[in-house]
């Protein structure tokens, strides 16, 4: 009799703690893997109906080099990609089907790069450069074009309106502002 009692007692702590585990690991899980982990000069952009993040510093920081999906109406993120390099401040626009990041920073400067985030194969991958190394610009797309406004280059405030082909990773200088920006939004309606 003692033994069952015992036995019974055993198997009654082992599903208590089997439920406090379970119900422990359950309740953390966004804990273990945050990708909702805060983050600033992070750059966004919208391709399909989904928001990408891109980038950015976390409250210690470091630098990112990840590419989040965002659901704000299920307020989850997920990580699909990973950029080049980490980087903050850089620009990014929803063009042609593929989210692209424009130039930015890290540790070791400014960044001149193009780079084209398909959302079909979760691949990040460099395909231009910008006429020079900049940050804290703002880009919008129109007519299958994207479009870097102003920015810093580490040195001065930068005037430039510069058109990016997408499809050949070119960029030029088509315009200057009245006066230099940084951390302007720009946005585009129709064409």
């Amino acid at each position: 009799m003692a033994d069952r009692r015992n036995a019974l007692t055993l198997i009654i702590y082992l599903g208590v703690v089997l439920f406090i585990t379970v119900f422990g690991l359950y309740t953390s899980r966004y804990v273990i893997h945050r990708p909702w982990t805060a983050r600033n000069r992070v750059a966004a952009a919208t391709v399909g109906g989904t928001c990408y993040v891109l980038g950015g510093t976390d409250p210690d920081g470091e630098i990112s080099d990840d590419v989040l999906a965002v659901n704000p109406g299920k307020r989850r993120s997920r990580l699909v990609g990973v950029l080049p390099t980490p980087r903050f401040g850089t620009a990014a626009v929803g063009c042609a089907g593929a989210v692209y990041s424009l130039g930015g920073e890290n540790r070791t400067g400014y960044l001149d790069e193009i780079v084209r985030f398909d959302p079909q194969t979760e691949e990040a991958l460099t395909v231009g450069r910008l006429p020079s190394p900049r940050a804290y610009g703002s880009a919008a797309a129109v007519s299958g074009k994207a479009y870097y406004i102003g920015g810093w280059d580490g040195k001065t405030r930068l005037d430039q309106v510069v058109e990016i082909d997408p499809v050949g990773g070119t960029a030029r200088v088509i315009g200057h502002l009245p006066s230099p920006r940084e951390f302007a939004a720009v946005t585009a309606v129709g064409d």
